[in-house]
């Protein structure tokens, strides 16, 4: 009688599942997803498809379930990524217009470092939605890595702009770190200087922004208080090569030789190299840059 009682019981629920509409299937599907119930909303949003082909809600929400699944087990199932990715592009022909399917596209196509068309897709994502921060942060990196440094601080301050409370503090405080580089890029380096302060009283403990700081200093042909900087960073961290390159430059470049070889000594032992473009402090913008 037990087995009976749960045999039926299992096919009520079968039949319940079959029963659902297909608008009922993707609502289920989709509270799924919220959830974080990937695999379950992997299968709910096939089940879905395999009844709606043309609906591009389903196709993306599967995408976002198989990416995540996949980013779960440590991005090593290729079957998994080539599925996403499958669903992101039917999506798309089916509605070119959803922000978030032409950001993932973009960001797709950027870690293929065809940069240009990467822009074309974050710029769709931007018209279509214009109100999403990392839109503009993940732009601004390609206008970096083009060298189109006035273009991606403007990104950067719209990225600030948009930021939510909650995330706001680490966030910002890189993109003002990055603003700075693109400041210096451009020899601005008193704006520079005032963007990579914001991210220092964000976060006062960060050497790397006191190592951009300290450069920025150089640049702006202050020796001593750059030097200040730069030995307080190698009093923390003695095996900072970059800084000891950087100390080695200023020396250098006063003339002081021995002071100058016994940095450069110390910056090659960890492992950086010191020529004549390593030696040039207007290139020291490049090596924290592309380092």
């Amino acid at each position: 009688m037990k087995k009976l009682i749960t045999l039926s019981i299992i096919l009520m629920t079968g039949f319940f599942v079959k029963a659902q509409s297909n608008d009922e299937l993707l609502e289920t599907a989709i509270k799924a997803l919220d959830k974080g119930r990937n695999v379950t909303a992997m299968d709910l949003f096939s089940s879905y498809i395999e009844k709606e082909k043309s609906n591009p809600t389903a196709y993306f929400g599967r995408a976002k379930a198989t990416y995540w699944v996949w980013r779960l087990r440590d991005q090593e199932d290729s079957t998994l990524l080539k599925s996403y990715l499958s669903d992101i592009y039917t999506s798309f022909e089916l509605d070119s217009t959803n922000s978030d399917c032409n950001y993932w596209i973009a960001e797709n196509i950027e870690k293929s470092k065809d940069l240009n068309n990467a822009i074309t897709y974050y710029n769709r994502a931007i018209k279509y939605d214009g109100e999403r921060e990392r839109f503009y942060r993940s732009r601004a990196y390609c206008y970096m890595n083009l060298g189109l440094f006035s273009k991606a601080i403007e990104d950067f301050k719209l990225s600030n702009k948009l930021l939510d409370k909650d995330i706001k503090k680490s966030l910002e405080e890189d993109n003002f770190s990055k603003m700075s580089l693109c400041y210096a890029k451009i020899d601005n380096f008193n704006q520079a200087i005032t963007s990579i302060k914001k991210s220092i009283k964000s976060n006062p403990t960060n050497n790397i922004y006191r190592l951009y700081y300290a450069t920025y200093l150089a640049l702006l042909d202050k020796p001593q208080k750059s030097l200040k900087t730069y030995n307080h960073l190698i009093t923390k961290n003695p095996y900072l090569g970059i800084a000891h390159l950087f100390i080695g430059n200023i020396y250098n470049n006063e003339n002081k030789k021995e002071l100058a070889e016994s940095h450069y000594s110390k910056a090659r032992e960890l492992g950086f190299e010191v020529n004549e473009k390593t030696k040039s402090i207007k290139n020291q913008v490049d090596l924290l840059l592309y380092k």
